[in-house]
């Protein structure tokens, strides 16, 4: 019964048409701010956008999710935890890369966005700011064979745990977003407007980018599941990064402005991965500061959320993933010349050494002559 609400979300279809359960109407978004005070509603969308669009752009994906994944010990000894923290404040230096909001657009790739997002942020933090390498979702939604189906991918999802398994065992090259034409496989036409799935190519669609396919793959070294409670879910982003969380998607999450959301009123669409990078408290409300990966336009945050911490809302703390990036070695631009400088003297000494050798071979044949002569 453990991950019952997230089974629950994989297997149903939603409780009835779009249609007729997405309310995109000021009705709908009064009953919300009038029912509860934790958080607001809007409308954060163009006015030529229909309800059925708008649920079709975030599709309900299929969130597969297993026990396989090794549940990583949580220590809280000695532990100090504050009211509050945020990942960019904690690690200034990866600022850009962990506010980074993304557009997974009509495609059911949050699964695939949320992981590289957090595998992106921890290569950051273990580099210190040096390695800012963006991972592509496109990549891993295309060639991840096991993460999603072949041919729905796009349509029904796909498994955050076998995304981190395949970063450890496969590598994931960089890529940007639709239109970007940054890193080396950036986010396609395809997934972003067609709601279809890209096929595996194995070489870069950026013909601006110079490094190769297999060059550009960077790795993971290990993935784990985070022990589900708040405080080891804290203590985790507080040592290493942001996380990845599965929770399960309503319908008036669609309309969250600002505040801490909690579930209000609707019917279950989908479970839906995000990044949490941080916590703090609101009003009296405790809440977990998460990135969307429906473009900054989304809310009054420009794409962050706030929902309630502490309690499992929509199960938000039960199935949490995280890893740690493989740093390659450090290369030094200088290193062909220094190797050949290093030659070059081994050969001089070498000559050099014959040439005292020689020098004293026959001083010693001089003085052995002498000797006969006397």
């Amino acid at each position: 019964m453990r991950y019952a609400f997230l089974l629950y979300a994989l297997t149903i279809f939603s409780l009835c048409e779009v249609k007729k359960c997405l309310y995109l109407t000021k009705t709908f978004i009064d009953f919300i701010n009038k029912n509860q005070s934790s958080w607001r509603a809007g409308k954060f969308f163009l006015e030529n956008v229909t309800s059925r669009n708008f649920v079709h752009r975030y599709h309900r994906p299929v969130l597969n999710v297993g026990n396989e994944v090794r549940v990583k010990d949580c220590y809280l000894e000695d532990l100090h935890i504050p009211d509050s923290f945020d990942a960019r404040k904690e690690w200034p230096h990866c600022a850009d890369v962990i506010g980074n909001i993304r557009d997974q657009g009509s495609c059911s790739s949050c699964w695939a966005f949320s992981s590289t997002g957090v595998m992106t942020d921890r290569l950051c933090i273990q580099s210190e700011g040096e390695v800012k390498f963006q991972f592509s979702p496109q990549d891993i939604l295309s060639c991840c064979e096991n993460c999603s189906n072949s041919t729905y991918g796009c349509a029904v999802g796909g498994s955050s745990d076998r995304a981190w398994r395949y970063w450890t065992e496969s590598g994931i090259v960089s890529g940007g977003d639709y239109d970007s034409y940054q890193g080396c496989v950036f986010y396609q036409e395809s997934e972003f407007y067609l709601k279809t799935k890209s096929p595996c190519m194995k070489s870069c669609n950026n013909p601006h980018y110079k490094i190769s396919y297999a060059e550009d793959k960077h790795f993971g070294s290990d993935y784990y599941q985070v022990k589900p409670a708040e405080k080891c879910i804290q203590a985790e982003i507080m040592s290493n990064g942001p996380v990845e969380a599965i929770f399960a998607l309503y319908e008036d999450f669609y309309y969250y402005k600002d505040g801490v959301y909690t579930y209000t009123i609707g019917g279950l669409v989908s479970a839906h991965t995000v990044k949490i990078i941080g916590w703090g408290v609101e009003n009296g409300n405790p809440y977990w500061l998460a990135a969307n990966s429906w473009n900054c336009n989304w809310g009054q945050l420009k794409g962050f959320f706030k929902i309630r911490r502490g309690v499992d809302e929509c199960g938000i703390e039960q199935y949490v993933l995280a890893g740690t990036a493989r740093l390659k070695t450090k290369t030094s631009s200088s290193s062909p010349w220094l190797l050949v400088a290093l030659v070059s003297a081994g050969i001089v000494i070498a000559v050099m050494a014959i040439a005292l050798f020689v020098k004293k071979k026959s001083m010693e044949s001089v003085i052995n002559y002498f000797r006969l002569k006397s």
